[in-house]
């Protein structure tokens, strides 16, 4: 099946997002950055699409070992996605955010990336105006603003908008042609 992960700094609402297309409180949600410690994955139903989705520990400097092993522990679970979503914090520095998100985490260059600019709900009008400028898609995963889009954006991505339920469909090479010979 489709394979996506999500990255971010601690304190981005990563997991918030995750719970939101999982469908249920799967991760653990907190105001305390660095609460996720080890990547929490499990299948969501995006609209029809099932994936394998994870939820990964927020990427920031750490003195506790256990932190740093299990951001290290993420890296190659996020290489072998197809869609990684960076969610960004409008309130921290987006430059710094991403440098550090990249660094602790590269990707593969045939890998598909999409940044999501979360707590939209908390920003001033002009503020967002501001970030909505740079960024394609504003989210709240407090709220569930934008978050449709965005399940939209990731099904437009793997080439099913407009998803036929009673039609066989293949996600990878290996079952394409099985299912053409079917």
């Amino acid at each position: 099946g489709a394979f996506v992960c999500i990255t971010g700094v601690s304190g981005s609402g990563k997991s918030s997002l995750a719970n939101r297309l999982f469908g249920q409180d799967r991760s653990i949600v907190s105001e305390h950055a660095g609460t996720t410690r080890d990547w929490v994955g499990e299948e969501a139903n995006l609209g029809g699409l099932i994936v394998k989705l994870i939820d990964t520990p927020g990427m920031r400097a750490s003195d506790d070992p256990i932190e740093r092993e299990a951001i290290a522990r993420s890296s190659p679970v996020v290489k072998q996605a197809q869609l990684v979503i960076t969610v960004l914090d409008p309130t921290l520095d987006i430059d710094e955010q991403l440098a550090r998100t990249r660094d602790a985490q590269p990707r593969s260059a045939d890998q598909a990336h999409l940044a999501v600019l979360n707590k939209c709900d908390l920003l001033t009008k002009a503020d967002a105006l501001e970030h909505l400028a740079i960024f394609v898609h504003p989210i709240s995963a407090r709220t569930g603003l934008g978050v449709d889009l965005l399940i939209q954006k990731i099904r437009e991505h793997f080439g099913i908008e407009r998803l036929d339920e009673t039609r066989p469909r293949a996600w990878n090479d290996r079952t394409r042609p099985m299912l053409i010979r079917a």
